[in-house]
């Protein structure tokens, strides 16, 4: 099939736009395919667990399987020539776990974060009711994590994207797969 369908992960804090630009990444494809995890972990109808504010062990198992189910499609996909975008909250460790059996070359690695104060802003304007004594703690945590775990040396294309609106950030990923001949 298609040698030139990659698959992208697409990660960052909550609140920083990876769905939105998954969805508009994907359409830069001829052949696209869009996963969200968050999507696959509300399939659970009953005995759902949010994995926020506290991972507790019911909540690993639910978003282990849900990569599990991403990853097997993403590389089914993949496979018949789709290029392929997952957007997850996930880091290096998470990452080489879903994506062990991919095609190393074809997988591109991108963190959303734009500075911190506009991750929360935009929190702000998704939930009506964001509680920031609850929630800032958490999301700062996660923001954290995430960079200092997804960095350049391991491979991932770093963007803040504070002041770039969704194309600009679209452009911005396909840049590197495009100069890489892929």
């Amino acid at each position: 099939m298609a040698s030139n369908a990659v698959i992208v992960v697409i990660t960052g804090a909550p609140g920083s736009g990876k769905t939105t630009v998954a969805k508009h990444l994907a359409q830069r494809f001829d052949l696209s395919l869009h996963i969200p995890t968050d999507e696959l972990r509300s399939w659970v109808v009953s005995g759902r667990v949010e994995p926020i504010p506290v991972l507790t062990p019911p909540a690993i198992e639910q978003l282990r399987l849900a990569r599990e189910v991403v990853s097997t499609t993403a590389g089914l996909y993949q496979k018949h020539g789709y290029s392929v975008i997952v957007d997850d909250v996930l880091t290096s460790a998470d990452l080489q776990a879903m994506f062990a059996q991919a095609d190393q070359s074809q997988l591109h690695k991108i963190l959303l974060c734009p500075v911190f104060e506009r991750v929360i802003e935009r929190n702000y304007e998704r939930y009506r009711q964001f509680d920031q004594q609850k929630w800032q703690p958490v999301i700062a945590n996660i923001y954290q994590d995430l960079c200092r775990h997804n960095t350049p040396d391991q491979g991932w294309i770093v963007l803040d994207t504070s002041n770039l609106n969704v194309t600009q950030t679209v452009d911005a990923i396909l840049h590197p797969i495009r100069s890489s001949g892929r």
